[in-house]
């Protein structure tokens, strides 16, 4: 009988439904929304809106929203007569917008008349950002003994009111201070304060290290790194405050950034949020999972893996903000574990600062199919890079089709700023390979042939060839004359430890430039 009863009430309500979309009509174009308002954001702005009083006898299917700077260009179409209210993002700040809705049935004709409105959205709060979140600045470093420093900085951005209120369990912004032996960046480390001041102690005397310094508001927002400095401590025979300074204007200092993802916090990397595929941390075989790491240690690294969900296309890792100064090149490797059925693309890729997502940059990128399977296996891949840009790493995983799949592990990822190791190398190999070719090739051939003539020929175009390019790479004289002459319209000259590049009216003089050693 109860069965009975809730399909009598399921008939009852689906012939009221249908008596309902039968006496409304669709002979015109319904009446547009009421009483619609609009509320800007940053980025963002919602609407909110009534039906049309008229909604009762002229059926209305949905809602259309326009907007756009100037002139409503952009359309998003919204269905159901009962859903008032829409959040736009992605819009610009500062900027005034126009928005139009209407309403829309099936009848002949446009949609109903549109309501328009105008607003203005609010200017962006660069506390919110931190691409335009500032760095410490002025940073100052005593050296106390032979093994103890003292650091202090300024920060460009005062605190708010908020931030220096004295209430119990306000959080308030606090400094990471990063530093690590210039010959051994992997074994960086870190230390907090909420002044702007710091001792770091137990350190090596006669030992040159890189020292950087980062702000983190209370809602987490984290500023790029400052600027580097990179200081040698004294003897211990010497005056504990002849700290020399090695990061003149000339001296190259680059960054590096590292991740083995085994402290919880993941080193601020994250999954994206709207990706269909998220990442996760999984533990090696010795700790509890399925799969050693790339070392055979007990430790961490990061899945990504399909579903047989046709949407679930893809699965982005983001890198937090980083700054690698006036570094014009980018160094990145990661250990990488594909499975042997996985059908995909792996993309390692450089987002700038205000840059969307479609613009990122890759610097690395291969289907799986033509990667090594069942084994970890190091990628290293070098990029130019933005001098003085912030920017984000991103790891990308997609199918290769909809129904495709694929199971890839993450681990131990490592960015630097300046040139990969065997850059350089791999060069040099090539051409002492040619030079050895070219030299030994008569032992070989017979000198009377015709063979022998055809590949002397040869041998000797790639041997020029490779001279030249040992000559145009690493000589600077070399390239930077050949740059001049060939790109820039001017002319070069040498002379004995200076090299003159002349343009137009300005010269440019190669300096050498020595630490100065500040008390």
């Amino acid at each position: 009988m109860a069965l009975m009863a809730d399909l009598f009430r399921v008939f009852c309500c689906f012939w009221l439904f249908i008596g309902r979309i039968a006496a409304q009509s669709e002979h015109r174009v319904p009446d547009p929304p009421e009483n619609v308002r609009v509320k800007l954001e940053a980025t963002s702005a919602t609407l909110w809106w009534e039906p049309p009083s008229t909604a009762g006898d002229i059926l209305v299917r949905g809602y259309t929203i326009s907007y756009g700077i100037e002139t409503p260009s952009r359309r998003v179409v919204i269905e159901g007569v009962d859903t008032n209210a829409f959040t736009i993002e992605g819009l610009k700040p500062n900027a005034t917008y126009v928005f139009a809705v209407t309403a829309y049935n099936e009848a002949d004709g446009e949609d109903s008349e549109r309501v328009l409105l105008t607003g203005t959205s609010h200017a962006a709060d660069p506390r919110n950002s931190a691409f335009r979140f500032p760095a410490p600045s002025d940073i100052t470093v005593i050296g106390t003994s032979a093994t103890d420093v003292e650091i202090s900085w300024t920060d460009p951005m005062p605190e708010s009111r908020d931030e220096n209120s004295l209430e119990l369990g306000t959080k308030r912004r606090f400094y990471i201070v990063r530093y690590y032996a210039s010959t051994h960046p992997e074994k960086a480390r870190k230390i907090s304060t909420e002044k702007t001041k710091a001792f770091i102690t137990n350190l090596t005397p006669e030992t040159s290290y890189n020292i950087l310094i980062r702000t983190v508001l209370p809602n987490g927002q984290e500023s790029p790194w400052s600027r580097e400095e990179v200081v040698k401590t004294s003897s211990k025979h010497q005056n504990h405050n002849d700290l020399a300074f090695l990061n003149t204007p000339s001296t190259r200092v680059h960054v590096s950034e590292s991740c083995d993802f085994e402290v919880p916090y993941l080193c601020d990397f994250f999954s994206e949020a709207t990706a269909p595929l998220q990442f996760r941390r999984e533990a090696s075989v010795s700790t509890g999972g399925t799969m050693s790491t790339h070392s055979g240690d007990a430790g961490h690294y990061m899945v990504a893996q399909s579903s047989q969900d046709l949407k679930d296309t893809f699965g982005r890792l983001f890198s937090p903000v980083w700054n690698f100064n006036a570094a014009g090149h980018i160094c990145v490797s990661l250990w990488v574990y594909v499975r042997a059925d996985s059908y995909g693309i792996l993309t390692v890729s450089v987002q700038y600062e205000g840059d969307s997502i479609n613009m990122a940059v890759p610097v690395f990128k291969k289907r799986m199919e033509g990667m090594k399977k069942q084994k970890w296996s190091e990628i290293t891949a070098e990029s130019k890079i933005h001098r003085h840009k912030s920017f984000q790493l991103i790891v990308e995983v997609r199918k290769a089709s909809p129904r495709a799949r694929f199971w890839v592990a993450v681990d131990d990822i490592h960015a630097r700023g300046g040139h990969c190791a065997h850059s350089k190398g791999l060069l040099k190999g090539n051409v002492a390979v040619i030079w050895i070719s070219f030299r030994v090739a008569g032992h070989f051939i017979p000198r009377g042939s015709e063979q022998f003539q055809v590949v002397l020929t040869l041998l000797h175009i790639f041997h020029c060839t490779a001279n030249s390019l040992v000559f145009l790479i690493f000589n600077k004289e070399v390239r930077s004359g050949f740059t001049t002459v060939f790109f820039k319209g001017g002319t070069a000259s040498s002379t004995d430890g200076v090299t003159v590049v002349i343009r137009g009216k300005k010269t440019s003089t190669k300096t050498q430039s020595h630490p100065k050693p500040i008390s």
